[in-house]
């Protein structure tokens, strides 16, 4: 599983990046189709727009990406 990282373009706003709150809900402000489809292996999708995803971890979500191989580490690497 990769990295987003949150970066400051030349005009001061962000390119990139994940924000976990602490009732799970995740943005991911990607345009990466495949950063959008790791995320899913992990996270419900909730909204997808044209620089940012929005999505929660859920138990089942995460049982599911335990179950297809996917470690705990990886996941939290990811975020």
């Amino acid at each position: 599983v990769g990295s987003l990282q949150l970066q400051q373009d030349g005009t001061g706003t962000l390119a990139g990046g994940v924000i976990v709150e602490t009732n799970f809900k995740i943005f991911a402000y990607t345009a990466s189709a495949l950063q959008v489809r790791l995320l899913s292996m992990f996270c419900r999708l909730a909204e997808r727009l044209p620089n940012m995803v929005v999505g929660v971890v859920t138990r089942e979500s995460v049982g599911e990406a335990l179950a297809s191989g996917i470690t705990s580490r990886q996941i939290v690497q990811f975020l």
